[in-house]
């Protein structure tokens, strides 16, 4: 059983999805960015728990336009049947890139920034040693429900 106790903290903002798949700029997927959140594993899911980010121009800013209320907290979890794999890139001097593959397209049409099939999330320095445990847990996760689809199909 894969220990499911801790949250990885991460952030996407729109330097991480401005191109698809294809190498075009995509600007449907900026609608909500940036976000900042957690990203754990549970029994069945993959679950981001996520805060949008509220921006104000300097001019806004200057008329009073600040909201005073933080924006709400939002949850969103992909089952893992629909997680194909997770790959993180870790930079020495900047921050991380975690990215989730998934096998389904409404997988991650959740969360502001899933792009298709794939979520490309900002892991910050300090948090790097946490990703690859992370990743090391998502695919253990991966294998042992894989193994119990197999299992399954074999009773």
């Amino acid at each position: 059983m894969v220990r499911t106790d801790f949250s990885l903290p991460f952030s996407i903002t729109s330097a991480e999805v401005s191109w698809d798949d294809g190498g075009r700029v995509d600007t449907s997927v900026y609608e909500g960015l940036p976000i900042s959140g957690l990203l754990r594993i549970e029994e069945k899911a993959l679950c981001f728990q996520f805060r949008r980010t509220v921006s104000v121009s300097m001019t806004g800013w200057m008329r009073g336009e600040r909201d005073t209320q933080p924006p709400e907290i939002e949850d969103a979890c992909v089952p893992l049947d629909q997680i194909r794999e997770g790959a993180l890139k870790r930079s020495r001097w900047y921050t991380s890139r975690l990215t989730v593959h998934a096998n389904d397209l409404r997988a991650f049409e959740q969360i502001p920034g899933g792009m298709g099939t794939r979520i490309v999330l900002r892991i910050a320095k300090e948090h790097a040693d946490l990703a690859e445990r992370f990743i090391s847990r998502l695919h253990l996760k991966l294998s042992e429900d894989t193994l119990r689809h197999l299992d399954d199909d074999l009773d």
